[in-house]
C-alpha cells in the first residue's frame, strides 16, 4: 500500500462543468449542491448530493455498500478507495483499482473516501463519500438525561422550557472530517435544518458555555471521523461554532516543509554547503624534486542577505612556497552549492585537491563531491515544488563541461530508487522571478543520464515506492563539484564553471 499526499484543489465552475453536470431532470432527486444540478450517475441505484468545491458527496439514506458506476466525473484517471480514515494524507491498495461495477462497502461507518489519480500516479483529489447516521432511541434517552444532569449544575439552558427543548431535540454532535457534512450527519433531523427552520434553537449565555467546553472536552482524532464525548458535555453542541472549527483546523494544517526554505539563515542541521570549506585556506606538500609547501585559498560563496542566499562560482587559488622563494601554482574553478546534506571537507585544499595529493594535482580534475552526504529523512508525497530565484550566466570556455545552474528535487526510497523528481537548468541569465516545477512520480528528470551532482548510485524507480528521503540541490555551477583548471595556460580551457556565475534563491516551497 502506498501513501499519497492530498492536493485540495479549490474548484469553481469548471470544474462543475466538468463534472458533467446539467440543469433538469428534477423527479431523479440526485442534486448539486447549492445549484438546482443533475449529476452524473457516479453509482448504481443511489440519491445523493455533491459539493464539487469541498470534494464531498452525501448519500440520502444509509446503505452497506455502493456499486460504482462512471466516476470519470471526479477527475483523474484511476480511483481507489482510501484504507485509512486519514483525509489529508490516505493510504490505498494498488491493486484494487476501482472500476465500473466495482463494490464499495461501508463497514461498520458512514463514511469511505475515493482517492483520485492522474496519468503519472500523482493524487489531485480525495473525494468523502457519507450519509447520515441514523439515531438510536438510546441515545435520545442519554441526551435528555444529561440534560437533566447538566441542567442542575446550571449548564442548561435559562429557562425550563429551554431546557425542554433541548433534551427533546438536539442529540451529541458525531463530527466527520468534513466541517459542511457536520451539519447533515451530526444530530437529528430537527437539528440538521436549524439554520432554516422555522424555530431555531435560541442561545443563552449558559448555552455558550456549553459551546466552549464541548470544544475543549471533545476530542478530534485526525485521522477519523469519530468523536470521543465526554458525559457530562452530551448537552446540545452549536455546531456552527465549535466542531467546524475543529475539523478545519485538523485539515487545513501546515503540510511538511523543509526547515530553512525562507532562507534567512543556514540551518546547519539539514542543509550542507562548500561554502565553510572555500573560506578556510589549506595546505599541502606536492614532491617534485624538492617538496613545495602548497596554499589553497578562496572566499565563501553562499551568503544570506535579505532572506535571500546567493551561491557564486569562485577560484580556488595555489600558491607554492620553497624557503623564501613563494610560485603562484594553478587555479580551479567551484560552483556554488548548497543541499540537503552535509559536507565533511574542512578547508579549500579538500576542494582544490580531492585526493590527488600527489606531483601535478594542480593540474588534474578534482571531484569534490565526494565529502558531501546527500539527502535528508523525509516521508512526503509533493506534487511540485515552488521556488523563486534569479539567476546571473557568466559562459566558460569548456565545451565539454559547459556552464548552467541547477535547482532540483528528488525524492528517493529505502533501496536507492529515485521515485519522483523535478529540476530546473538554465544556460542564460534569468530575472528574478517564481516558477513551479511538478515532481514526476516514476521519472527522473534526467539527472541520471546527465550525471547531476547528488544522485550517484540511484537507479530510477516506479513511482510507487515509499519515500524515505530528499534530496535538494541549488547549485551556480551544475558541473563545477569537480573542481578543474590548471596552470595560467590552462585554467580557463578547463574551468567546468563560470567564474562569477551566481545563483539566487529567495523562497522555496513544496506543493501537495
Amino acid at each position: 500500500m502506498q501513501r499519497k499526499h492530498l492536493k485540495k484543489l479549490v474548484v469553481g465552475g469548471a470544474l462543475l462543468a466538468s463534472l458533467g453536470l446539467m440543469a433538469g431532470c428534477e423527479d431523479s432527486g440526485t442534486k448539486i449542491v447549492p445549484d438546482e444540478m443533475v449529476a452524473v450517475d457516479i453509482f448504481e441505484a443511489v440519491d445523493f448530493t455533491i459539493d464539487a468545491k469541498n470534494h464531498e458527496i452525501t448519500l440520502s439514506g444509509a446503505v452497506d455498500s455502493l456499486v460504482v458506476g462512471s466516476l470519470e466525473a471526479l477527475g483523474g484517471s484511476k480511483y481507489f478507495v482510501a484504507t485509512d480514515d486519514d483525509p489529508v494524507d490516505p493510504s490505498f491498495d494498488w491493486d484494487a483499482e476501482l472500476k465500473e461495477g466495482s463494490v464499495i462497502k461501508f463497514g461498520d461507518g458512514n463514511v469511505v473516501r475515493i482517492v483520485v489519480l492522474d496519468d503519472e500516479n500523482r493524487t489531485v483529489a480525495v473525494w468523502e463519500v457519507s450519509f447520515p447516521e441514523e439515531k438510536s432511541s438510546s441515545s435520545k434517552d442519554k441526551s435528555s438525561s444529561s440534560s437533566s444532569e447538566a441542567a442542575d449544575d446550571e449548564v442548561s439552558s435559562s429557562s425550563a422550557e429551554e431546557e425542554d427543548e433541548s433534551s427533546s431535540s438536539e442529540e451529541p454532535v458525531e463530527e466527520s472530517s468534513s466541517s459542511e457534512e457536520t451539519a447533515e450527519s451530526s444530530s437529528s433531523e430537527e437539528v440538521v435544518e436549524s439554520s432554516s427552520s422555522e424555530e431555531p434553537v435560541e442561545e443563552s449565555s449558559s448555552s455558550e458555555e456549553i459551546v466552549e467546553s464541548s470544544s475543549s472536552e471533545e476530542v478530534v482524532d485526525s485521522s477519523s471521523s469519530e468523536i470521543v464525548e465526554d458525559s457530562s458535555s452530551s448537552e446540545a453542541v452549536d455546531e456552527s461554532s465549535s466542531s467546524e472549527e475543529v475539523i478545519e483546523s485538523s485539515t487545513s494544517a501546515d503540510q511538511p516543509q523543509l526547515p530553512g526554505s525562507s532562507f534567512d539563515s543556514w540551518d546547519k542541521t539539514f542543509w550542507g554547503s562548500t561554502s565553510d570549506a572555500m573560506a578556510t585556506k589549506g595546505y599541502g606538500i606536492f614532491n617534485v624534486v624538492v617538496d613545495y609547501d602548497i596554499t589553497m585559498a578562496s572566499e565563501a560563496n553562499a551568503i544570506f542577505n535579505n532572506s535571500k542566499i546567493t551561491l557564486t562560482t569562485k577560484s580556488v587559488s595555489g600558491t607554492a612556497a620553497v624557503g623564501i622563494l613563494k610560485i603562484e601554482g594553478g587555479w580551479k574553478m567551484a560552483g556554488g552549492f548548497y543541499f540537503a546534506g552535509s559536507y565533511t571537507g574542512t578547508d579549500a585544499a579538500s576542494i582544490y585537491m580531492a585526493d590527488n595529493k600527489d606531483a601535478g594535482a594542480d593540474k588534474r580534475p578534482a571531484d569534490f563531491s565526494q565529502y558531501m552526504k546527500f539527502g535528508q529523512p523525509f516521508e512526503g508525497h509533493p506534487v511540485s515544488f515552488d521556488v523563486t530565484y534569479a539567476y546571473n550566466h557568466v559562459g566558460n570556455t569548456n565545451n565539454t563541461y559547459p556552464q548552467s545552474s541547477l535547482i532540483y528535487v528528488a525524492l528517493v526510497s529505502a533501496d536507492n530508487k529515485i521515485v519522483a523528481a523535478g529540476k530546473i537548468s538554465d544556460s542564460a541569465s534569468v530575472e528574478m522571478g517564481k516558477k513551479t516545477v511538478p515532481l514526476i512520480y516514476g521519472g527522473d528528470a534526467g539527472l541520471i543520464a546527465d550525471e547531476a551532482i547528488g544522485v550517484k548510485g540511484l537507479t530510477l524507480g516506479t513511482g510507487d515506492e515509499e519515500v524515505v528521503s530528499i534530496r535538494v540541490m541549488f547549485a551556480s555551477s551544475a558541473l563545477a563539484y569537480v573542481a578543474d583548471g590548471g596552470t595560467s595556460s590552462q585554467m580557463k580551457k578547463n574551468f567546468r564553471g563560470g567564474e562569477g556565475s551566481q545563483l539566487i534563491i529567495d523562497e522555496f516551497k513544496l506543493n501537495y
